[in-house]
């Protein structure tokens, strides 16, 4: 069995109003086209039905559509004076701006700093060592200095390996 494309929307206007121009066995196997035809027969049936309507129908008709017409722009009109107070107002808005000074300093952002408290002890500490504290710390003080001496020296030593490995 072959596949047939659908029948496009001329063919399915031809095959109404000319029903023997041979469709007939596509018909008979696509559902989709054939309600596509009961659907096309449907309206061709309901126009014929308004254009039996007497006179007087399309003359109430013509009527209701030019008082429509003639109302819509008072509509429009209205709209155009509603908008006529905008650009006093974007004035009356930009000299505001300009007489305030603009826009506001922004407010600084508060953040959050999670504090070590044995760091803490450590900076106190130091502080008062600096500060020729008590004399209950001058032992401390010795320590200090003792560690700091160390560090001075081991990198003094790293550095010294690092330049004889470069040669």
């Amino acid at each position: 069995m072959e596949i047939k494309p659908h029948l496009s929307e001329a063919e399915l206007a031809e095959f109404i109003s000319d029903p023997s121009r041979g469709l007939g066995t596509h018909l008979e196997l696509c559902d989709s086209c054939l309600n596509e035809v009961a659907r096309l027969r449907e309206s061709v049936a309901g126009l014929k039905t308004a254009a039996d309507k007497p006179q007087d129908f399309w003359d109430r008709q013509r009527g209701a559509i030019r008082t429509q017409i003639t109302d819509r722009p008072t509509l429009v009109k209205s709209r155009i004076r509603g908008l006529a107070w905008a650009p006093a107002l974007a004035v009356l808005v930009l000299a505001a701006l300009l007489l305030s000074g603009g826009t506001p300093p922004p407010t600084p952002i508060e953040t959050k700093v999670n504090v070590d408290p044995d760091h803490e002890l450590l900076l106190s500490v130091e502080r008062v060592m600096q500060s020729n504290g008590p004399e209950a710390l001058a032992p401390a003080t010795y320590f200090v200095q003792e560690i700091k001496q160390e560090a001075r020296s081991n990198r003094n030593s790293i550095r010294n390996q690092e330049t004889s490995h470069e040669n």
